[in-house]
Formats: C-alpha cells, structure tokens, sequence
C-alpha cells in the first residue's frame, strides 16, 4: 500500500493538475455548482450578454459581460439586503476565472421601477471559446436566479504583435474601475511579451508631456480620455523587455516647466508617486509664475530634450540614445519661442514620437459598476473630443528626425510599437 501512495504521489508530482485559474474565494459560501446543475431560476427579469472584444491602450482585448435587471423588479426589494452578482467564465481546458459584485438595494433611486439598472464587469481576454456563468443572489430572501451562455473571443487580424500575449492568462478581470488605477491596473501581475533588444547597446529613454495645448489651459483640464490615453500607453512602456541597462522615465508639466515625477527605471513603475504627481498637476488651474514665463514653455520642452541627449555615457559605451516621447498635440499661445533644438554636434540618436489625439469615441460605464436608465432607451450616452489643434511640439524637434506616430486609436498604437521595436532590433 506504501509503494502504491508514493507511486500516485510521484505521478502527481510529474504530472502536475490543471491550473484552476482565478478563484474567488466568495464562491465558497455558495452552492454555485448546484445552481448551475439545476434548471435556471429566476425570481428576477434580467438579461445578460458579453460585448464584442475590442483593443484596448492596455494592449489587451476586453469584453464587458453586462447584466440588466428590470427597474421593477428592483423597487419590490428596495432597503431588502443587496443583490450579488458572481460571475464566472471558463475556458476551453475548463479553467475557471471568478468575480463577483454586490448592488446594495436601499440604495437604488426613487424613480428605479420606471428605469432598468446595468451591472458591467470588464475583463481582459485572449481569443477563444468561452463558457459565462453567472448567479444573482438576494441576501434578503436568500432567492438566486442563474443564467449561462457561450462567447467566442476572434483572433486580431493581421496582428502586429503576434507574441505579444504569450504570457497571459486567458481571463484576467479588470478589478480597478476609477483612474488612475484604472490605467494602470495594480492588482494584476500579468506582463505584455515586448522584447526591445537590439544588435548593439543603446541607451532608451521615456519623456511623457502632461499639459494639454496652452490655449485650453485656464477653461478646461486635459481631456480624461487623453490622459488616460497617456497613462496606460506609460504602462505599456513599462512593460519593454530591455534587460541591458534602466529606461529612465519623466513626466512633464510644460505649462509649469518642471519634471512632476521622474523614475530611473521604467520597469516597476511607481505608480503612487505618478498618482501623487497628477493630483498636484491640475491642468485646469495654472499660478501666476507660470503665465508670466509661459513664454519659454516650448524652450523647457527642447532643454529637456536636450538634456538627455547631451548626458554623459559609460566609457567604451556606444552613443547611440532613443529617446521615447508620449505626448497630446500641442498648440502654444502666440509669442511662444518656438525655436527648434540646436546641438552643438551632431548626436547619434532615434526619436519616436507618439502623438495622442484626442479619439471620437462612445462612452461606456467603467469596469464594474451599475448604470441606471430609461425602459425605452435603446443606446448609451455619447460623447465626442474636442477639434484638434495643429501640433507645435513636432517642430521643436525637426532637427533630430523624428520618428511620429499619429495615434487615435489602441490599433494604431499597437502598430506604432511594433514598427517601434522592429526599427530598435536593428540599431
């Protein structure tokens, strides 16, 4: 009997189980299987469905399952406990990734019976078959309601970055719903493949420029969707596979001419700190200081470029620098120095420029969270980016040859970084 148990314990070792996935230790208190083998019940009018999966800045796909309960329904248990929401998706191999969420019902609005009310989990994914399963718990009554169906994840046509996801979970659910932790996602482990080797030693860089064009400051902050735009093509950034040496990364405030955050390594970003820095960098205020000498905000621009290029190397090291600029346009109020950068000999040097525009984009609820409206209608408020003005910074830089990147969209992205690494593979 001894042999027989060390024989089964070195088959198991050899032969380690299936990883489970991403449990959620909430299903414990639950007989979730049980619901799910019997037939669907439902005390509850409620639809659900998963959206088509789209790119995201994030450079990951993402779907949003999306669960609907009649406002009716609802008004019936007002101040009646809360309504659970745990939500399972299973892969092809029957791996199984769990969340849930909670909508406390003393809270819903007077007008809830005339309106339906949406509850919006955001997850990122890989392309495959998926399995949803998901239960409705009231703590009040103890009733639940089950409902499972089937989605398909296509493939990205044409992918620019085709071992971008190898490392990947096939679900990860997007847990941080409010910025910046949304842009960021600080709970999740999970790193992009986005090797940046090149034949012999180069020295990269990353300046980010956090003030929108000058003559919206004062009326208006930096529109969200540019930041966040920004802010999670940074994280992108963070995740290059360069082991030769640190990517140093800054943040600029041009409008008030320092350096908000600086970092010596892209990698392990510290992402308090950049939170901290776009707290006190309000783009919608600016002091007195700063419009006097908004002048020369161009001109701190080029020293900081300049600055870079002109740092010293390690004896022997090859001086070939890259330098990665994320940026909004930038349009500079008149009587600006507009004066592009000077050196004073030649530098051996890339410069990739990525020019966020502002995107036309429908708006959609965050990655979890309840979304109230009318019975009757059928869309989702919208909304639209501001006219772009012409971009000021670009010239600054005509002398250096740079390489820009028009991005309006994570497509465009993704294709930007690719043509961005394969140019670094041959330096």
């Amino acid at each position: 009997m001894l042999r027989i148990l060390l024989a089964a314990l070195a088959l198991a070792a050899a032969y380690p189980a299936e990883p489970e996935g991403d449990l959620d230790k909430a299903f414990d208190k639950i007989p979730f299987d049980q619901w799910l083998a019997g037939p669907e019940q439902s005390g509850l009018r409620w639809t659900v469905r998963a959206t088509r999966s789209e790119l995201s800045y994030q450079q990951r796909l993402v779907t949003r399952v999306e669960i609907q309960v009649d406002g009716a329904d609802l008004a019936e248990r007002r101040n009646n406990g809360e309504l659970v929401i745990f939500i399972q998706i299973a892969d092809q191999a029957g791996r199984r990734y769990q969340n849930h969420g909670s909508i406390n019902l003393a809270r819903l609005e007077d007008g809830i019976r005339s309106q339906y009310l949406t509850y919006s989990q955001l997850a990122f994914v890989m392309p495959g078959d998926y399995r949803v399963s998901l239960a409705l718990l009231e703590t009040g009554t103890s009733q639940h309601s089950t409902r499972q169906f089937s989605f398909t994840v296509p493939p990205l046509k044409n992918d620019p970055l085709p071992d971008a996801w190898r490392n990947l979970p096939p679900i990860e659910f997007v847990r941080s719903v409010d910025p910046p932790e949304s842009w960021y996602q600080p709970g999740s482990d999970s790193k992009l493949s986005l090797p940046a080797v090149a034949r012999h030693s180069i020295h990269p860089e990353v300046l980010v420029n956090l003030a929108s064009s000058e003559r919206a400051v004062g009326r208006h902050p930096l529109p969200h969707m540019e930041l966040n735009s920004l802010m999670t093509s940074l994280n992108v950034m963070s995740q290059l596979d360069y082991p030769a040496s640190p990517i140093p990364v800054a943040l600029l405030d041009l409008s008030r001419q320092k350096a908000v955050f600086r970092q010596a390594d892209v990698h392990g970003l510290e992402w308090a700190g950049i939170r901290s820095a776009l707290a006190d960098t309000n783009p919608g205020t600016i002091d007195v200081k700063s419009l006097e000498d908004r002048s020369q905000n161009a001109a701190f621009f080029v020293k900081e470029v300049r600055r870079r290029l002109d740092a010293p190397l390690p004896p022997g090291q090859r001086p070939m620098r890259v330098l990665i600029i994320l940026s909004g346009v930038v349009e500079f109020e008149g009587g600006e120095d507009l004066s592009p950068i000077q050196l004073e000999e030649p530098r051996e040097c890339r410069v990739y420029y990525f020019r966020f525009h502002s995107p036309r984009v429908a708006r959609t609820p965050p990655p979890a969270m309840i979304f109230p409206g009318r019975r009757s209608r059928s869309g989702r408020p919208g909304w639209e980016g501001p006219s772009q003005p012409s971009d000021q910074l670009a010239g600054t830089l005509k002398p250096l040859s740079p390489r820009i990147f028009d991005i309006e969209s994570p497509d465009q992205f993704r294709k930007a970084l690719s043509r961005m690494l394969d140019e670094i593979a041959s330096l």
